[in-house]
């Protein structure tokens, strides 16, 4: 909803519904003044737009100003909008053509605005009320010759309205003679899409940026080929740039040439959602990078040019397989030298919802909801206003699905409120109920309140559909048809439910009144079709291609190849798949039909050479064709290298091999075959001895892997018996028959795979495994076959076999092979277990730099400029201009942290995590610091913990946790956003990022070490006096201070005790495990809100029995004991790496002694080191009636061999025993 109400009248001077004046004192003035225009149009603009303003009261005001100045465009667009706000579409539309005819004239600096918004509104009535075309064609058609001052975006939007309805109509000609009024081009030679990366190549410099014409074939890429140039016809205006051999994502270059009769200045008006370069013989004229921030999908660009010929060439990244182009040229003249692209001021009520509405037209919402948004905000915004901000919060591309749909439905509850007789939120806020009763109910109000808006009973006839009600449906189209009886969408509606229901005498007059509505539609070939009329659906599909441009030819030949199966005409099928085949030489849907039919003609022969040409020639595209040429009889290059399952398990068996357990992995076979492509077919072959009932249970349901194909499947019986099982149409699993205990459970099936998208020229194998820690592996083999000029990295782990390598008809042939491995024993705190176990992972091409740039290349658009959170940014850090980086940073990592709830999703949208409070915060910080103009990087760093070995081939396992890089004062500074309560540049022991190496994912793709702030930055610091009471008790004060992750662990922890609770839970599960029977009777914490700080535990309890009672004497435990040995060195000994965690902690604990005690005999004092520089002391001494003992430990983070382990427990077991000293108070 958009509106104007400004009028500049001879006796007056202009007056509008200005920001500043409340809408009192306009209502008052327009009251005061019955016959001034200007008085009486800015309150028809305050009543439906500003603030406090009321809907009838606007229609009434509206009337009013229309009949003191009848030739004004802004009073007319009031008109139309409030009209369409209110239901009256016919009116609405009517007053809409008029205001764009008064436009012309250019009465108002808001003409071109007020045209652009209401051609886009008569767009959107299309098939909304009577007689549409002839009424928009009438009114229009002299508007697009002589367009006065509505400005280029009108006219523009006028001749794609008129070319859509002479598309209808089946005029091409008209067609072209608007597309050449347009001023657009009629052909384009188009090269593209270049990969391998979807939008990293909007930045490099490729092969088509070199000055001159494009070329005749470019190599597009790695797994693209070599392919020729295009030339491609636009429908009309709109060049869609796919439906090219090579589909999907990438850049795309679109050339043109423009001859312009003589020099002088042009207005190049250029559409796309898409990132786009566009230059004029070889200068570039715009750059815009969409993948970075959202603006108008259409811009206007003015370029001096000279008389004669131009190429114009426009270079477009995306990831869309088909993304759309749109580009006219014409003088600059034809739109008048007054005219401008500049925004309306929103210095008024219409300058904001006129502004907002453009944007919405050019599908800039996001500027639309910049633009809207102070005045959404007010209470009371009018229901116009709440509209248009509905319409924009649920089209909005950053806030997200679920927080779009919550800020919509509020808007369009508002403004059903403030204006009962609008008719779009009742609507709207029926297709967001998620019941359908409760939909059908509000659709069957709104339908009686609003009988004449055609959306609503079409908007029931898909509900009613749905639940196929047929009888209401029926009544629901009569109603539609009544509304607008020459309407295409109602239409429609009724041919669907003839043919659900089979009224046959209905459909034959129903395709041809919809045909006659849209000459596009194939209502008339169906019905041809369905009454097996060949010559007539043939005449009929000759129609319809007539209407296309001849780039689409693929999908006209593709309905011509339907009809011609359809009616038997197997010439004309041989014919149009060749065609096709050569249209789209990656189409392997098509080899498919050609090898059926050679198949069905008895020819395998043929068939198996027609697999294998494509084989050949499209190697990239083609790869599940192998697996499919083996199940039609065709040679497999895997074939020699399958293993017969019966001889493998007589082998076994003879072998007189056997292992405890529930089940035997007698085979683990995997034989993988590389192409040149780097693309893969995989044959895996399982033998499992069931043992146990429990194996049963597991191996007697089989789950087909996905897009497998299977070979074999079967019971081996202990008695030699094989029993093959019945697939059940829609089970997910396939019962193993008659499995009990003693059998065998056999499998084998082929998977296909393409090269990695990731790494180009590349080819990567899956990790395997020779052993695991719950199987018996009694048979494991890998088999690589790959061409001999493709180099393999071999990157092993743990004890894995030898590379054996041997050349087989021109392949190299690599085997790994272990018997009998046993499974291996899994230790507490041991490293990742795939660096030690023995497997081996191959792999070609498949280096870091290219998994960097694969990574950068995924996010490139995820991190899109919002100017909300741009002033978000501004009120996080502040005002103060002097602040450091670290300042400034410190202030947004504390604010993500406090208002994001972390989750594993690091490919999203970082503004839509922003809007949601919902998000992986590393990337929220991420975004945020670059909104603040902090130099900072996006990293993956490794575990301490994980597989610690080097290796060149890249997985996605090594570095696998999110960090953050800035650039601080004084150098680089880590942040690791992870967990709430943690300082600025807190590292955590879990993940063990800390001084670890991590993966940087800027352009360098550079390597750098994780900050190491040391163990003393986790220091626990631990005082206690402990008063002993003569009888066997103690009254005990503790202050605990924590630093670094101990004092993250415990905010995090206290975040969700309630404080009424916080006393008794601390009790109960804190110091009741100090001392048994301990009662606290004090408590006080400081530090939990501030991360900056430590956190201190304060507190104080009473403990009747502390220790024991033996004869004179009273046996006083050392409090807070680390127990290390349990915890670091339970075994005896250990067979894989240990890795220790780290940490650092003193105790000082003070007993002061009763009087008369007598204070006891203490040790002397112990030091203790253990491996890689660990230590701990121990010491006590007396003065006066206080016992002093004191414990320190430095445990820095540490990787334990098992050769170094024994000096592990040594270092724990001496330090426990220090520590299990008792202080012998004699009584």
């Amino acid at each position: 909803m958009v509106i104007a109400a400004l009028l500049v009248i001879a006796c007056g001077g202009a007056q509008h519904a200005g920001q500043s004046e409340g809408i009192d004192a306009i209502r008052r003035r327009a009251e005061e003044r019955p016959n001034d225009p200007a008085a009486q149009a800015a309150w028809a603009e305050a009543e439906l737009f500003m603030a406090g303003g009321d809907g009838e009261a606007a229609e009434r005001a509206i009337a009013r100003a229309r009949q003191l100045d009848p030739e004004s465009a802004e009073i007319e667009f009031l008109h139309a909008m409030e009209r369409q706000l209110h239901g009256d579409l016919d009116t609405s539309l009517d007053a809409h053509l008029r205001t764009i005819a008064l436009a012309r004239a250019g009465r108002t600096p808001l003409a071109a605005s007020l045209a652009e918004v209401s051609v886009a509104f008569v767009l959107e009535f299309d098939d909304a009320v009577p007689d549409y075309a002839r009424r928009v064609r009438e009114a229009l058609t002299p508007i697009h010759a002589e367009p006065g001052a509505i400005g280029p975006s009108a006219r523009h939007g006028i001749g794609s309205a008129l070319s859509d309805l002479a598309y209808r109509d089946g005029n091409l000609d008209a067609v072209r003679a608007i597309t050449t009024a347009q001023g657009c081009s009629t052909q384009w030679r188009v090269a593209g899409p270049f990969g391998p990366r979807h939008l990293l190549g909007f930045d490099q410099q490729l092969a088509p940026d070199e000055p001159g014409p494009l070329a005749e074939t470019y190599d597009l890429g790695p797994g693209r080929g070599t392919r020729p140039t295009r030339t491609l016809e636009p429908r009309a205006c709109s060049l869609h740039l796919g439906n090219g051999p090579v589909a999907g994502p990438g850049t795309t270059y679109a050339e043109t040439e423009i001859t312009v009769p003589s020099a002088g200045e042009y207005l190049i008006r250029l559409e796309s959602p898409n990132s786009v370069e566009l230059s004029v013989d070889d200068a570039r004229v715009v750059r815009i990078d969409r993948r970075s921030e959202m603006v108008s999908r259409i811009t206007y660009h003015p370029v001096q040019l000279t008389a004669g010929a131009h190429r114009v060439m426009v270079k477009t990244t995306t990831r869309h397989p088909n993304p759309l182009l749109v580009v006219s040229v014409l003088p600059s003249s034809t739109f008048g030298a007054e005219w401008s692209d500049e925004a309306p001021a929103a210095d008024r009520p219409l300058g904001v919802a006129l502004g907002a509405a453009r944007a919405i037209a050019r599908a800039d919402f996001v500027g639309a909801r910049e633009t809207l948004a102070p005045h959404v905000r007010d209470d009371q915004a009018t229901g116009a206003m709440l509209v248009l901000g509905s319409i924009v919060a649920l089209s909005d591309p950053l806030t997200g699905q679920q927080v779009a749909a919550d800020e919509g439905r509020r808007l369009l509850t508002l403004a059903a409120q403030r204006d009962p007789r609008a008719w779009y939120p009742r609507m709207q806020l029926a297709n967001l109920e998620p019941d359908e009763l409760t939909k059908m109910r509000m659709l069957r109000d709104a339908i009686q309140q609003w009988p004449e808006v055609l959306v609503m009973p079409l908007t029931l006839i898909d509900v009613l559909e749905a639940r196929g009600w047929e009888a209401q449906t029926d009544a629901a189209i009569t109603h539609a048809r009544q509304v607008a009886p020459t309407a295409c969408r109602p239409r429609r509606a009724a041919l669907n439910a003839a043919l659900r229901r089979g009224r046959a005498a209905e459909v034959g007059e129903l395709a041809e009144a919809l045909v006659a509505c849209d000459a596009r539609s194939d209502a008339r070939l169906q019905h041809a079709v369905r009454q097996r009329r060949w010559e007539d659906a043939q005449r009929e599909v000759a129609r319809i291609a007539s209407l296309e441009p001849e780039s689409s030819r693929y999908q006209t030949a593709d309905a011509e190849l339907t009809l011609a199966r359809q009616r038997g005409d197997d010439a004309a099928v041989e014919r149009l798949l060749s065609e096709l085949a050569a249209l789209r030489p990656r189409a392997e849907g098509v080899v498919m039909m050609q090898a059926d039919r050679m198949l069905a003609a008895g020819d395998a022969q043929a068939a198996h050479q027609r697999i294998e040409a494509a084989l050949h020639e499209e190697p990239e595209s083609m790869g599940d064709l192998r697996r499919i040429l083996r199940a039609i009889g065709g040679a497999s290059p895997i074939e020699p290298f399958r293993q017969d399952g019966a001889r493998v398990i007589r082998e076994y068996e003879a072998s007189g091999r056997s292992y405890d357990g529930p089940k035997v992995l007698v085979l683990d076979y995997t034989v993988v075959r590389v192409f040149d492509d780097g693309s893969q077919l995989e044959l895996t072959h399982q033998i499992v001895r069931v043992q146990s009932e429990e194996a049963v249970d597991a191996e007697g349901e089989f789950s087909p892997p996905e897009d497998a194909q299977l070979l074999t499947l079967r019971t081996i019986k202990a008695d030699g018996r094989r029993l093959e099982p019945d697939e059940i149409q829609g089970k997910d699993t396939i019962s193993m028959p008659n499995l009990a205990v003693g059998d065998y459970v056999e499998y084998e099936y082929l998977r296909a795979s393409p090269a990695p998208a990731g790494f180009p020229n590349g080819a990567l194998g899956d990790r395997f495994y020779f052993a695991s820690f719950e199987v018996p592996f009694d048979r494991s083999e890998l088999t690589v076959i790959a061409p001999p000029s493709m180099e393999l990295a071999v990157d092993p782990r743990g004890p894995a076999p030898e590379t054996e390598t041997t050349t087989e008809d021109g392949l190299r042939v690599r085997r790994w092979r272990v018997r009998e491995s046993r499974p291996h024993t899994q230790e507490p705190g041991a490293v990742a277990a795939r660096e030690y176990l023995p497997s081996i992972l191959w792999a070609h091409n498949a280096t870091w730099p290219a998994y960097v740039e694969s990574l950068r290349d995924v996010l490139a658009d995820r991190e899109v400029r919002d100017p909300a959170h741009v002033r978000l940014v501004r009120e996080i850090v502040g005002t103060d201009g002097n602040a450091s980086p670290e300042q400034r940073a410190r202030r947004i990592y504390q604010w993500v942290l406090t208002n994001v709830e972390d989750t594993n999703d690091p490919f999203g949208q970082a503004a839509t995590m922003v809007h949601a409070r919902t998000g992986n915060r590393s990337r929220v910080l991420l975004y945020l610091l670059h909104l603040a103009g902090i130099d900072a990087d996006l990293a993956l760093a490794r575990s301490f913990a994980g597989d610690a070995t080097q290796s060149d081939v890249a997985d996605d396992e090594t570095y696998a946790f999110l960090v953050v890089r800035m650039q601080g004062s004084s150098g680089p500074i880590w942040l690791w956003p992870g967990a709430r309560g943690a300082p600025f540049g807190f590292l955590p022991l879990e993940p063990a990022i800390r001084g670890q190496q991590a993966l940087v994912l800027n352009e360098r793709g550079e390597r750098a070490t994780v900050g190491d702030p040391g163990i003393e930055s986790d220091l626990t610091n631990i005082e206690l006096d402990v008063r002993l009471d003569g009888e066997g008790g103690a009254h005990v004060e503790v202050v605990e201070t924590f630093h670094g992750a101990a004092a993250v662990a415990w905010r995090n922890q206290l975040e969700g005790v309630p404080a009424a609770h916080l006393e008794e839970i601390f009790e109960r599960q804190y110091v009741a495990r100090i001392a048994g029977g301990a009662r606290m009777t004090e408590l006080r914490i400081t530090g939990r809100e501030d991360a900056e700080q430590p956190l201190v535990l304060r507190y104080a309890f009473d403990v009747a029995r502390l220790g024991r009672l033996t004869g004179d004497a009273h046996l006083v435990p050392q409090l807070y004991s680390l127990e290390l040995a349990s915890s670091y060195a339970p075994l005896a000994r250990r067979a894989t790496t240990q890795v220790m965690p780290g940490g650092a902690r003193d105790v000082t604990m003070r007993v002061h002694l009763p009087q008369g005690a007598q204070a006891p005999v203490l040790p002397d004092e112990r030091t203790m080191s253990g491996p890689s520089g660990m230590q701990a002391t121990w010491r006590a001494g007396t003065q006066g009636n206080v016992v002093t003992v004191e414990r320190r430990v430095r445990l820095p983070r540490a990787r334990v061999t098992p050769e170094q382990y024994p000096e592990l427990a040594r270092f724990a077991r001496a330090y426990d025993e220090a520590e299990a000293i008792e202080l012998r108070v004699a009584m």
